[in-house]
């Protein structure tokens, strides 16, 4: 690995290499899924929460524009309750962990000698590491709570590989020369169908999220 990183560093322009700064971020995301045929569920989709842990490169480019690649491991998924009055409630829940990898075009404007507000936007692209179908509810009085891999409940959903579009915005803040807080929002927009039936179900995260930062060569 040594051997891939040190010509790649060395090929970055010494004055951008010094601005390049890392991040560490956590968060959680609001997920659901876009769903074109709502008969069969009973109810429109709700959205669950989800963790999301991330880490980051920024570098600049030309003046406030730069790039930023993240990796993230990123909860997705969504809910829907059916009610029956007089029987009870059974929430069923679809919940899949990615990997989520993303390049966005940034820019940046500072707001004074410690604080700047970014935003951009690009390609996402997901792989899918689980996928669980769940169950809990109460019915004529009797609590239910089950779970179990996609696979084995035979659910027809291809989860596998994803790519979509996100945007992002948020603050960062300096605390020293090197180190730095950085907190903001993102969206993403998936663009695969994850349903391999007649209707269509396409991933939709709203992601907030805050970590740590470090520029090696100072901020």
């Amino acid at each position: 690995m040594k051997r891939l990183i040190l010509p790649l560093l060395l090929l970055v322009p010494a004055p951008l290499a010094a601005q390049t700064s890392l991040q560490v971020t956590g968060g959680i995301n609001l997920a659901t899924l876009s769903v074109s045929d709502t008969e069969d569920l009973g109810s429109d989709p709700e959205s669950i929460r989800g963790i999301n842990l991330g880490i980051g490169i920024t570098a600049p480019l030309v003046g406030v524009f730069g790039v930023e690649a993240n990796a993230s491991f990123s909860r997705k998924g969504t809910e829907t309750t059916l009610r029956e009055p007089g029987v009870g409630s059974l929430a069923f829940g679809i919940n899949t962990d990615y990997i989520d990898l993303a390049l966005f075009g940034r820019f940046r404007f500072m707001l004074g000698e410690r604080a700047a507000v970014h935003f951009g936007a690009g390609p996402v692209l997901s792989y899918n590491t689980s996928c669980d179908l769940s169950a809990s509810g109460t019915i004529e009085g009797v609590d239910v709570a089950t779970s179990e891999p996609c696979d084995a409940a035979g659910i027809e959903l291809d989860v596998g590989t994803d790519f979509g579009v996100g945007g992002m915005a948020g603050l960062d803040v300096s605390l020293t020369d090197r180190t730095g807080l950085t907190a903001g929002a993102g969206y993403t927009f998936g663009l695969g169908d994850l349903d391999s039936s007649a209707g269509q179900a396409q991933h939709r995260v709203i992601t907030l999220r805050a970590g740590l930062t470090y520029s090696p060569g100072g901020m």
